[in-house]
C-alpha cells in the first residue's frame, strides 16, 4: 500500500495547451474506457432516481472509481477519479481541471494499487491514437522551443528527452537514434545515451502512460 505522505497532486486546468493531449492520452486507454462502460452501467440501472439520477444527469456514484496510469520512468503511478471528467463529457461541456495522485512507487513494489483498475496492454489502435497525440503535440509547439532555446543542442533537457521519445514513438516504441546533435538525453529516473541505448525498446516498458501524461505537462510549462 502507499502511504499518504507519499502522494502528491498534480492539477492540470483546461487553459493549459497540453490539457487536451493529455485528455486525449486518457481516453485512449483501456482504463478510461472500462470506466466510461462502468458509469453508464450504473446510469442506466434501476436503483433509486434520487441516487443516480438529477435532471437526467448522474451525479451520484458509488463506489468511487480510481485509475491508474503506470509511470515507472518517473517512480510514480498516477491515480485518477474520473467521476467528475464523464460527468463534464456525458453532457457536452469542456471539462474544467483534471487532477491526479501522484503515488511514488518504490522499485519493488506493484505499480499499480489496491483497489484500482488496472489499464491492460494497449490495443494496436489505442497505441497509435497516443502516439499521434504525443507527436503532434511535440510538433505543434516545436516553433516555440525552437524560438526558445534556438535549436535542439540548446533545447532545455526536457525537450531533448521528449525529442527522444517523438522518435521512438514514431519508430513502434525503438530509441531512433540517428541525429548525433545530442548523444544523451535524461528525465526523472531515467537516462540513455548514443552508444548503448539505439533501437532499444522503451514505449510502454520503461516508459508508461503515466509518464506520457507527465512529460506533456512538463513540456507545456517549460515553454512559459
Amino acid at each position: 500500500m502507499i502511504s499518504n505522505n507519499e502522494s502528491t497532486k498534480r492539477i492540470i486546468h483546461n487553459s493549459r495547451l497540453c490539457f487536451e493531449p493529455i485528455l486525449s492520452i486518457m481516453a485512449a486507454s483501456d482504463a478510461f474506457i472500462s470506466a466510461t462502460q462502468y458509469l453508464v452501467q450504473i446510469r442506466n440501472s434501476r436503483l433509486p432516481k434520487d441516487k443516480l439520477l438529477s435532471n437526467n444527469v448522474m451525479f451520484y456514484i458509488q463506489p468511487s472509481l480510481q485509475l491508474t496510469f503506470p509511470a515507472p520512468g518517473s517512480g510514480l503511478s498516477l491515480g485518477f477519479d474520473p467521476s467528475d471528467l464523464l460527468l463534464e463529457l456525458a453532457n457536452n461541456r469542456k471539462p474544467v481541471v483534471m487532477r491526479f495522485d501522484e503515488n511514488v512507487i518504490a522499485p519493488s513494489q506493484n505499480f499499480i494499487p489496491n483497489g484500482a483498475i488496472k489499464a491492460p496492454n494497449i490495443s494496436f489502435l489505442r497505441e497509435r491514437i497516443i502516439q499521434s497525440v504525443f507527436i503532434d503535440f511535440i510538433e505543434i509547439q516545436k516553433p516555440l522551443a525552437m524560438a526558445k532555446w534556438d535549436g535542439l543542442r540548446n533545447w532545455n533537457r526536457i525537450w531533448q528527452f521528449a525529442w527522444l521519445v517523438r522518435n521512438a514513438l514514431a519508430h513502434g516504441g525503438k530509441i531512433n537514434w540517428t541525429d548525433t546533435r545530442i548523444l544523451e538525453v535524461s528525465w526523472k529516473n531515467i537516462s540513455y545515451n548514443h552508444q548503448n541505448d539505439n533501437n532499444k525498446e522503451i514505449i510502454f516498458k520503461d516508459i508508461g502512460e503515466g509518464d506520457l501524461i507527465i512529460l506533456i505537462d512538463e513540456l507545456d510549462n517549460a515553454l512559459i
